[in-house]
């Protein structure tokens, strides 16, 4: 199996989604990849709430597989959100 085209043997040890945050592009959005690299073995990482808030952080740590959140700052905004996490 290949990962953006790297073998996903020994040469990649994680799957990070970043990039410009938006409703369009939050992690929820690409649970078939994330799936694909939990699969694997490896570490999933999305970034969320720097941009988007804290409603980005909810459904990128809803995600099944996700095990970090980088940029989940603004979570601290919602009560809901600091509970779930």
């Amino acid at each position: 199996m290949r990962l953006d085209g790297v073998p996903s043997g020994r040469h990649s040890t994680g799957f990070d989604l970043h990039g410009l945050e938006t409703p369009e592009t939050r992690g929820d959005r690409f649970q078939d990849a994330l799936a694909i690299a939990k699969d694997s073995g490896k570490k999933v990482k999305v970034h969320a709430g720097e941009m988007d808030g804290p409603a980005s952080i909810h459904a990128a740590a809803a995600t099944a597989g996700i095990t970090q959140i980088g940029h989940g700052t603004s979570a601290i905004e919602s009560p809901e959100v600091v509970n779930f996490l």
